[in-house]
């Protein structure tokens, strides 16, 4: 038992056991991509298409939950290809050599003063943008577990 796991006893194991919990339940959702679709449980709807952020911040959690020992040794191929399918679809340079992220969810949230309803017309309507900081600080920090595992060796 480490310090953290002494220290915070049963809220620890817990929330650990919720993480644990939420990925496996994604996971049932990975596209053969790698990704997740904006509206996760219906991949089939037209419209739907594989999101960013979300596809993002899933590899990340994959990866760093399996470097700190929550998750079992064969998650990290899970994160590894989706942070590869962001980077295959998404991921582009322009003219001048500059890289952009596209396939990002502008807004999507519930409440509000609009009441958004959560539906999944809602969620369509919303619009699709290149380079938002909701979508690129994911890839970021995926990208960081990318790298440790390359540093590692384990790429």
């Amino acid at each position: 038992m480490d310090k953290a796991d002494a220290s915070w006893g049963e809220p620890y194991e817990y929330l650990k056991k919720v993480f644990i919990d939420l990925m496996d339940a994604m996971l049932r959702y990975q596209d053969e991509s790698g990704m997740w679709y904006q509206v996760v449980n219906v991949t089939g709807m037209e419209k739907n298409y594989l999101e960013t952020s979300g596809s993002s911040i899933m590899a990340y959690a994959l990866l760093k939950g399996v470097r700190l020992g929550f998750l079992p040794e064969s998650y990290r191929e899970y994160g590894k290809k989706a942070f590869e399918g962001v980077c295959d679809k998404y991921l582009s340079t322009d003219e001048e050599g500059s890289l952009h992220l596209g396939g990002i969810c502008l807004v999507a949230g519930l409440g509000g003063k609009q009441m958004r309803p959560g539906t999944f017309d809602y969620y369509m309507s919303e619009p699709v943008v290149n380079d938002d900081a909701k979508g690129v600080g994911p890839f970021l920090l995926a990208y960081t577990e990318m790298l440790r595992l390359n540093k590692a060796g384990e790429s």
